[in-house]
């Protein structure tokens, strides 16, 4: 029941974190395709249809213009015969119905013709809508063209008719005239002819309330040319218009935003079917997966659990080579580790850096009680005067003051790769192991490390003084001897140390050592041979030992080969 209900709450996860982001970027990525290609399509619609406006425009503009051009031709004729002759071409330009001159007498009454009196200009040129003549049997548009004199005065009005298909019959030559909603409005937005029978009975664009006409109405009183977008998205329809420049006239189209846009509705379609399917694919393989996945998952859990019961166990098989595969040997290598790690602490404590530690470590036999007879440098410090400062002193004093003091030794002796055997009180029992090294080698970091634990203490000084706390100074002795070296104690507890009369000949050798002072036996100094620069010796006779030894300050190590610079004594 538990791994049952594991495998739905993992199933639950991986829906929520790897199925849930998928729907959204696909959901997302159609969203943004879509509207980015409506809106491309809409704006190719917009294109196309100011284009044809366009044409259709020119193409009435074009049949307005001859009339128009001959009247102006007539306006500038210089005696009567000729506009009469002009004036009957007007009359039988194509498209005209009737052309009609009428005088204004002073009395502002029209009179009949008379080409006898002359005009130098023509004024405005009014188009009235089509309406239906019953002499001629069609609809005609009739030109209201006024004729002025020299002084501005209007002397007569000219007003043709014409035929409205005429004027319109590149129009309806068109396709979309016939096939889409079209119209031709006046400026007052009054219906001049339109094609759709919905339109049937209606005289003027937006009567209806219909928000794309009074927006159309708007739109055309502020611009020549555009498009208007309707309600929705996509937009239920979507309307272009173009302005006459010879007549005070609009055209408009009008399409179905669906039918602008069903390329685009059937692609967010079938790209959502898609989705849907895809999503159902990738549900299926998580449930198919994911059973594979809880197995691994669960023995990983119960190994962790083990491992932080203190059991690391045997290495969990990989049984895949994908990134679950992966954890698994990474979490063998985790648990390697760990092992490694206990076996450092458990054997060589916390004084030892985890460098040589691990040199060690590969030594045969390092990790078993009991130990090995070989040749080391032993080095051994203590304060001097410690004691009675110490009565001086708060037991917080007291203590902050020796954990800061071993911290900056610490820190040297690792550096040195030592090895730190135990504290005594204020003192430090260290070695210097060859492992992997000559015995000269371990001699010249000892002997560099001494100097710089010297060194190290003038720096504590400095922090102490800053609060108020006193000096301390140090002694230092080296030795180097034959040694048991190895793990002492019981399967419980095991210290890395060494053992020898060559331990306690070296604690004598520091007992000897002035405050500041590193003093060295003979036998350091002559392994040593000309790398060290010492100061004079002196005989001495040791506590236990019988006959006179011969010490040597260290005063600086010359030729060293350290990873720090050359420190000396003083």
């Amino acid at each position: 029941m538990m791994k049952l209900f594991r495998i739905k709450t993992l199933q639950k996860q991986m829906i929520v974190f790897l199925l849930l982001p998928v729907g959204v970027l696909l959901l997302g990525t159609g969203l943004a395709g879509f509207l980015y290609v409506r809106k491309v399509m809409l704006e190719q619609w917009r294109e196309s249809a100011l284009l044809r406006l366009e044409r259709a425009a020119h193409y009435i503009d074009m049949r307005l213009a001859r009339p128009l051009e001959t009247i102006e031709l007539m306006t500038k004729a210089q005696n009567s015969w000729y506009r009469q002759l002009i004036f009957q071409r007007l009359s039988e330009l194509p498209g005209v119905v009737n052309a009609e001159l009428k005088w204004v007498g002073e009395n502002g009454r029209r009179t009949g013709h008379h080409m006898m009196m002359r005009f130098n200009r023509r004024g405005k040129t009014m188009l009235a809508p089509p309406v239906f003549d019953a002499d001629s049997g069609t609809r005609t548009v009739s030109m209201l063209t006024s004729l002025m004199d020299s002084s501005g005065r209007s002397i007569a009005e000219l007003e043709l008719k014409l035929a409205f298909d005429y004027l319109m019959a590149d129009i309806l030559r068109l396709g979309w005239w016939q096939t889409e909603k079209a119209c031709l409005v006046d400026k007052s937005g009054n219906y001049i002819v339109h094609t759709s029978a919905a339109m049937t009975g209606r005289r003027k664009l937006g009567d209806t309330g219909d928000s794309l006409e009074k927006k159309l109405l708007t739109e055309i009183s502020l611009r020549s040319t555009g498009t208007v977008m309707g309600k929705g998205r996509p937009p239920d329809q979507v309307a272009g218009y173009h302005s006459l420049s010879s007549a005070p006239w609009t055209i408009i189209l009008f399409a179905p935003g669906r039918q602008v846009l069903a390329p685009i509705v059937r692609f967010r379609n079938y790209y959502f079917s898609g989705a849907v399917a895809l999503l159902l694919v990738i549900l299926l393989l998580i449930r198919f997966k994911v059973g594979q996945m809880v197995g691994s998952i669960e023995l990983l859990s119960k190994s962790a659990q083990q491992v932080a019961r203190g059991d690391y166990g045997k290495p969990i098989p990989r049984r895949s080579d994908d990134e679950l595969g992966i954890l698994i040997d990474n979490y063998n290598l985790m648990v390697e580790g760990l092992k490694e790690r206990d076996r450092i602490r458990n054997t060589f404590g916390l004084y030892i850096d985890e460098d040589v530690a691990r040199e060690l470590l590969q030594q045969q036999g390092a990790v078993r009680l009991g130990g090995d007879k070989r040749q080391v440098v032993i080095l051994m410090a203590d304060l001097r005067g410690f004691t009675t400062m110490a009565e001086t002193l708060s037991p917080e004093d007291t203590i902050s003051l020796l954990n800061r003091y071993f911290g900056y030794m610490i820190r040297e002796i690792k550096v040195h790769r030592g090895i730190i055997v135990d504290f005594v009180g204020d003192g430090l029992l260290v070695f210097f192991d060859p492992v992997g090294q000559s015995i000269q080698q371990v001699a010249l970091r000892a002997a560099c490390c001494s100097l710089e634990m010297q060194a190290a203490i003038e720096q504590l000084n400095r922090s102490l003084g800053k609060e108020g706390l006193p000096a301390v100074t140090m002694g230092v002795g080296i030795h180097t001897g034959q040694v048991v070296v190895g793990n002492i104690g019981s399967q419980s507890r095991v210290k890395y140390g060494i053992v020898g009369a060559a331990v306690n000949f070296t604690q004598r050798i520091q007992a000897k050592a002035a405050s500041g002072q590193v003093l060295a036996s003979m036998q350091f100094v002559r392994l040593m041979q000309d790398k060290l620069v010492t100061g004079k010796p002196f005989s001495t006779i040791l506590k236990g030992i019988q006959k006179e030894v011969v010490l040597y300050p260290i005063e600086e190590v010359s030729n060293k080969n350290s990873d720090r610079p050359a420190i000396s004594a003083g």
